[in-house]
């Protein structure tokens, strides 16, 4: 019973890894969509940025949306006087992982400071950089998921087998 227990606990940490892997992948893409609607948003309309933020929490979903959702309402009643720190208290609950948090705050340094071309700019920098991370976890999102369920599951029977 011991041994199965052993190797069912190194599996469910491998499966959690490949599962982080995933969500990475997830909040990446929309956050690329976030960026993408936002960049359009400013094209066409020019909203105020709390507004623009609340539109951009309703076309994403997951910790990305939460994070605009929270910006928009920092912003309005005004917390911090700073784009970039509102962005910062918005993420602070949320469960990130590092490439978005990176990529947050590179948005936080360019949002609401410039004129419309250099917000822009900044945007599509920021969605470059984000496209840049995800294709790096595509090119290799087989292969580290795979070893990640199989090196945890190979682990657990090597404990079993010192153990026994």
């Amino acid at each position: 019973m011991g041994a199965v227990l052993t190797i069912a606990a190194c599996g469910c940490i491998g499966f959690s890894k490949a599962a982080a892997y995933k969500k990475a992948e997830s909040q990446l893409q929309q956050l690329i969509l976030a960026l993408e609607f936002m960049e359009r948003e400013l094209s066409f309309r020019m909203p105020p940025l709390p507004e623009l933020c609340e539109l951009t929490a309703g076309q994403v979903t997951g910790a990305v949306s939460r994070v605009f959702y929270r910006l928009a309402r920092t912003l309005e009643g005004q917390a911090v006087p700073d784009a970039g720190q509102c962005l910062e208290l918005s993420m602070d609950s949320q469960k990130l992982t590092e490439p978005v948090l990176r990529d947050l705050r590179l948005l936080g340094r360019c949002l609401g400071r410039f004129h419309l071309q250099g917000q822009l700019s900044g945007l599509a920098g920021v969605k470059e950089m984000a496209g840049r991370d995800l294709a790096g976890l595509l090119s290799h999102r087989d292969e580290h998921i795979r070893s990640c369920r199989t090196l945890a599951l190979c682990a657990g029977a090597a404990l079993v087998i010192l153990l026994i």
